[in-house]
């Protein structure tokens, strides 16, 4: 059997497993060490990045850090997610991005397809930008300027 025909959830069961276990082949796995749960998004297929929609929440501010580990694997990124950063990252940064920004399930259903579709023609390569902007050289170079920048009294 291939990756792509099993989903694998890390951190217990979801709502609609019921819904949806004698349909997909679903493997839940409990929470996980965070070591463990990366070394098992490096052996996907493909990953499943599902950010918003909440009940009673409509603005979300933050992108995900699971957003940068995803993109870190150099794999193809289904991302479930309103408008915004997590979304223009994946589009920007993913190796394949397959991206949903309604909650439709009919748009979401599609998305699985195109990207069930490509899972032969699919390579793992992290996108040379994402890794010279997101690496930690880079980021520490960033903090560095501002901490001296902010730490300087003639900039006051």
């Amino acid at each position: 059997m291939s990756k792509m025909q099993r989903f694998v959830p890390v951190g217990g069961s979801f709502q609609s497993y019921e819904q949806f276990k004698k349909r997909v082949r679903i493997k839940i796995l409990p929470r996980l060490p965070r070591e463990r749960a990366l070394e098992l998004m490096r052996e996907a297929s493909l990953l499943y990045l599902k950010q918003g929609w909440e009940p009673g929440v409509s603005e979300y501010i933050a992108v995900g850090a699971k957003t940068y580990e995803y993109l870190a694997t150099g794999l193809q990124i289904l991302a479930e997610a309103p408008p915004g950063d997590n979304v223009e990252l994946v589009q920007k940064y993913a190796s394949a991005g397959y991206v949903v920004t309604s909650n439709k399930r009919a748009d979401l259903r599609h998305a699985v397809e195109r990207a069930y579709e490509a899972r032969s023609r699919a390579n793992v390569a992290i996108h040379p930008k994402f890794a010279e902007k997101f690496s930690r050289r880079e980021l520490t170079r960033q903090l560095a300027t501002l901490l001296d920048r902010l730490t300087d009294p003639t900039s006051r």
